[in-house]
């Protein structure tokens, strides 16, 4: 080999592997932030216990929110409801906020928490800061209980048939 085709190879590897290195620099990453809120019920009355999501997209190019899984302690796996739409995109340095109700995590026995993007890769909810959730809603949910209060927002059913809306007033001001 002569010493063209030497300088040229060198080149063309190292081309290759900048531009897979870019790829990977660029892939969305989602970073996410949670704690524990109320959130108003849909008729406006009352208020109800949840988990507040913050998803932040912090790689170079756009991601879409495709939902989120979880796994309860046998492992069995399970999809809590959350208030950020399903296809939100999240451009670069861009955020979504939303909710899970707190029946969603605490009945399950939720063991991990996996947010879904576009493309199915599942982004993992650091298991210590899911356990510090999990503890701090579960005080709150047995305090608020304790007061009297529901913390549960009240379910399809419930809305249209048997709301009572001085049940649901008591703990406006929780």
């Amino acid at each position: 080999m002569d010493t063209y085709k030497i300088i040229m190879t060198i080149i063309a590897v190292f081309s290759i592997g900048f531009n897979i290195y870019q790829f990977l620099l660029k892939r969305p990453r989602f970073k996410f932030r949670m704690s524990y809120g109320l959130e108003p019920n849909e008729d406006g009355v009352g208020n109800f216990l949840c988990a507040r999501l913050f998803v932040s997209n912090t790689g170079g190019e756009a991601a879409i929110y495709n939902g989120l899984e979880g796994a309860d302690e046998k492992g069995d796996v399970f999809y809590p409801s959350c208030s950020i739409e399903v296809g939100s995109k999240v451009e670069p340095n861009a955020s979504v906020v939303g909710y899970i109700t707190n029946g969603h995590l605490l009945t399950h026995g939720t063991s991990s928490l996996f947010i879904v993007d576009g493309v199915f890769n599942k982004h993992k909810v650091p298991k210590k800061v899911l356990d510090k959730l999990l503890s701090e809603l579960q005080q709150e949910k047995n305090r608020l209980e304790s007061l009297g209060c529901k913390v549960h927002p009240p379910n399809l059913f419930e809305r249209h048939n048997k709301s009572k809306h001085s049940d649901a007033a008591s703990c406006t001001s929780v």
